[in-house]
């Protein structure tokens, strides 16, 4: 929308010079025609302006119901699976089409109000035509314009019109860059909550410790946190990577939809204050002393982007870009193909690669759309291993995917990363028995720790969590066979180079 905007604006600016030499010509060869299209011509782009207010009205409507359109979409195509499990696809379709029906109602009063701007603009230039060439007709009868004169005027008449619909064409398409660069200013007016300390320490490896939970990441070790609840948990990863608490999103723009007037000012002025109240807070969240310390120092005295170089946190959520599989996986491009392939198998993501009819430069689809989503997970952790972070948290790696390929997995991902500090988030055994130690999350406390097998013996609060998945257990063994078995196949296959 800005670039038809600048567009617009550059025809806008040569349509005024041509306009300005028109209306010179214009008087030198009569003075009283001239100052008509002089006068006119401004008054009849003015006129213009009353449907401003009803046409940016529209497509303020439009753009919020577009946007609840695309989200809802969104939402129930990643669902679907678990709608069509509870029923619910009926219910979400109908919601689905009665926004999509507000959608389009609002799409046909913005043309509506964009079409009447258009149809004013052709009336009103034709309209000045006529009146020219009717003045210019009597002008003629009364001997003060030759024939060819006339001629002339009603060439330099109908040229007028490209200038006159181009002044009306930037007025429709300024209100139309208002509704964007209104979006455009809350999302720059944003501003990163961290500071760089005055004198940074350097980052070096050691035990994460938080000391709020009492949870101890050794260095070196797999750790795997269980809680009843994982949002506690991933409360927790948050921490220990140095993010900042999970918040509600700041409140949206308002629009015209909603309020009007005075009312629309007041609440716009209330919601600014809400989200410098969220900046504000996050501030001061910031720039305090963490609580996490790596290594003995507090993440604080760190610079952030080397505590992210760091700290890896690879979440449930994280996202696949468009493009190609290489980018997905190696963003940076710094990686060796031996060293993607590698990390593609240690996230069991080789049938992503041999989906794709490019292989490595097969072309990956917005967020993923194309993948499943258990293969979206993979391509990520494969990212995520890829960047061999000296230390890697994992949230929930491996909750879209099936037993046989969890299980496998989680042996080659305890393989890959052993010697180095990793922490995972998982209820699953076939997680935990790789696990060097394991820590009981509740209530955002940690209540105990040790082995699986130990605590299995040991503790109720941990059988209660994990025993949903013991049914799991038994599948090992063929994992064990299966990861052998791949690991044969992928010493005897050559993925074609990038």
């Amino acid at each position: 929308m800005f670039g038809a905007v600048l567009e617009v604006t550059e025809r806008t600016i040569a349509a005024l010079g041509a306009f300005l030499l028109l209306v010179w010509l214009m008087i030198s060869t009569s003075p009283k025609l001239g100052l008509i299209v002089l006068i006119a011509s401004p008054l009849l782009v003015a006129s213009s302006f009353f449907l401003l207010r009803p046409l940016h009205h529209a497509q303020e409507v439009e753009r919020k119901r577009s946007s609840e359109l695309t989200g809802r979409v969104t939402d129930i195509v990643a669902g679907l699976r678990i709608l069509r499990g509870i029923g619910g696809e009926d219910t979400f379709g109908t919601n689905y089409a009665t926004q999509s029906q507000l959608t389009r109602q609002a799409g046909v009063a913005t043309g509506t109000w964009q079409a009447a701007v258009q149809a004013l603009s052709v009336l009103f230039a034709g309209l000045l035509l006529v009146v020219l060439t009717w003045q210019g007709v009597h002008e003629m009868a009364a001997g003060r314009l030759t024939i060819g004169q006339l001629v002339s005027f009603f060439g330099y008449a109908v040229f007028l019109l490209w200038p006159i619909q181009t002044f009306f064409e930037c007025v429709q398409r300024w209100a139309t860059g208002l509704v964007s660069a209104r979006k455009a200013i809350t999302l720059l007016s944003l501003r990163s909550p961290w500071i760089e300390p005055e004198h940074p320490a350097e980052i070096v490896d050691g035990d994460l410790v938080d000391p709020v939970s009492g949870l101890n990441v050794r260095q070196g070790r797999l750790t795997a946190l269980v809680s009843a609840l994982p949002d506690d948990t991933a409360a927790l990863v948050d921490r220990l990577g140095r993010y900042l608490p999970r918040s509600e999103a700041p409140p949206a723009d308002v629009t015209e939809d909603e309020f009007k007037g005075r009312a629309a000012t007041r609440e716009r002025a209330k919601r600014m204050a809400e989200r410098a109240a969220i900046a504000a807070h996050d501030a001061e969240v910031a720039h305090g002393e963490w609580g996490v310390t790596l290594a003995g120092t507090d993440l604080s005295a760190f610079r952030i982007r080397d505590v992210r170089r760091h700290i890896a946190v690879n979440e449930t959520s994280a996202m696949v870009f468009a493009g190609s599989l290489q980018r997905n996986v190696d963003p940076r491009g710094t990686a060796s193909r031996d060293e993607a392939e590698e990390a593609l198998r240690t996230a069991c993501a080789e049938d992503v690669y041999d989906a794709l009819p490019d292989g490595w430069q097969g072309e990956v689809e917005e967020r993923g759309r194309g993948l499943s989503g258990g293969q979206r997970q993979r391509v990520a952790l494969a990212r995520a291993l890829l960047a061999e972070p000296p230390v890697m948290l994992l949230v929930e790696p491996t909750s879209a995917v099936d037993a046989h390929t969890e299980a496998r997995i989680a042996a080659r991902v305890a393989e890959h990363r052993r010697g180095r500090t990793t922490l995972v988030t998982t209820a699953s055994p076939l997680w935990l028995r790789h696990a060097d130690e394991i820590a009981l999350i509740v209530d955002g406390k940690v209540a105990v720790t040790g082995t699986h097998e130990g605590l299995l013996a040991t503790s109720a609060a941990y059988r209660d969590v994990v025993a949903r998945g013991m049914e799991t257990t038994p599948l090992q063994p063929f994992a064990d066979e299966m990861d052998g078995a791949a690991g044969r196949r992928h010493e005897g296959e050559v993925m074609s180079d990038v």
